[in-house]
């Protein structure tokens, strides 16, 4: 419901905001932990699914672009740095070139499912809210994920 000139603005604002943070989130990670980041992360996404659920009005569309965008930028950063801290320096390459073949698998199911759930039931409320309690399970995960021992250089 609004002009095309007005939803360009949502997508560039996510974009922005993720691109701009992404120095803050550097910052902030090696004070913080690449896993307190991705909590982080984690609840900011619930967050923004939570916003666009209810969104009716641009200013609502546009608090959920700056708060998705937000989470990007950590996530671009944390997710880099978590697999080494959690997995070691000389078994990463091995453990998330496995990885990223389940994520190449399934990460492009998201819009397939969206875009299913929006024919079936004429909007993405549901699409949403999926979004939402996985971005749960992924914050709860994280909470629980033992962190990393380091080990002594002594």
């Amino acid at each position: 419901g609004m002009s095309d000139g007005m939803a360009f603005t949502i997508p560039a604002l996510f974009a922005g905001v993720s691109a701009v943070s992404t120095f803050a989130w550097g910052m902030a990670i090696e004070r913080i932990s690449a896993r307190v980041a991705l909590i982080a992360v984690a609840a900011l996404n619930t967050l923004g699914m939570v916003i666009i659920i209810w969104a009716v009005s641009y200013p609502a569309a546009a608090a959920y672009a700056a708060i998705a965008g937000l989470a990007g930028g950590g996530f671009l950063v944390a997710q880099r740095l978590i697999w080494a801290d959690y997995f070691g320096r000389l078994s990463v390459g091995t453990i998330r070139g496995g990885a990223s073949l389940f994520i190449g698998l399934v990460g492009p199911m998201g819009p397939l499912v969206a875009g299913f759930l929006f024919e079936s039931t004429g909007n993405y409320t549901s699409a949403f809210t999926i979004s939402a309690v996985l971005f749960v399970i992924g914050l709860v995960a994280m909470i629980f994920a033992k962190p990393p021992v380091r080990p002594s250089l002594t």
